[in-house]
């Protein structure tokens, strides 16, 4: 199928859908202290909020937001525990 701008998409996304996630960007964040994974989904079109978003287990900072963007972040893959052997219990 072409598009408006001579552009082949394959798939069964439109040209009015592939013209519509123009302003968004996908990207991926690994929390540095713990390993937890987060999906993190921008939207150029439009303002956001001013702030930052923390690890949901470890609280370290991942991002500050300057509120030009919206910016949502949803985790994906949860940090591995190790949990010790309580020697003394056996």
């Amino acid at each position: 199928m072409l598009c408006e701008e001579n552009v082949m998409r394959f798939g069964l996304e439109s040209c009015a859908a592939s013209r519509h996630n123009v302003g968004m960007k996908k990207s991926d964040l690994i929390c540095p202290t713990c390993n937890a994974g987060y999906r993190r989904i921008e939207l150029t079109s439009r303002p956001g909020t001013k702030g930052e978003y923390r690890c949901m287990f470890c609280d370290e900072v991942l991002e500050k937001f300057d509120g030009s963007t919206d910016v949502a972040i949803r985790l994906t893959v949860q940090p591995e525990r190790t949990f010790e052997a309580d020697v003394g219990s056996s």
